[in-house]
């Protein structure tokens, strides 16, 4: 019988979505795996749950069990940036438009791969948000 990795984290995730500047009600919004296998890729994505407008930059910082994960990739998804960067390394990411913007829907993409010699457990990730 193959041991499975079961990941909590992206079944009932605890994200942290802090905006510093805004009221608005958002959410992230994370695509459901449930349990994977060492070796296996996940996507993320990261949703806002209702249209915003009048950010002209924004950060993602991602808290992950570096036992357990590896980050493949980061994208943002925002039209007109001047800057756009994802550490992978770090899990750390910006982005910088000229003129404000209004996101929606999904507005960043995250691959992570299930380690090859990770431990068998419930393993836990999170996101910092904020614009």
């Amino acid at each position: 019988m193959k041991k499975k990795i079961l990941i909590i984290a992206v079944l009932a995730m605890v994200l942290c979505i802090g905006f510093s500047i805004t009221t608005f009600a958002a959410e992230t919004v994370v695509t459901q795996h449930g349990e994977v296998e060492r070796g296996e890729e996940i996507t993320i994505e990261v949703r806002l749950s209702e249209e915003v407008s009048g950010f002209q930059s924004g950060s993602i910082a991602i808290n992950y069990d570096l036992d357990v994960f590896e980050v493949i990739s980061g994208q943002w998804h925002i039209n007109n940036t001047m800057i756009q960067h994802f550490e992978k390394g770090s899990g750390r990411g910006v982005w910088r438009t000229s003129s404000a913007v209004t996101l929606n829907d999904v507005i960043f993409t995250l691959k992570l791969k299930v380690k090859d010699d990770a431990d068998y457990r419930d393993a836990s990730f999170d996101f910092n948000l904020s614009f």
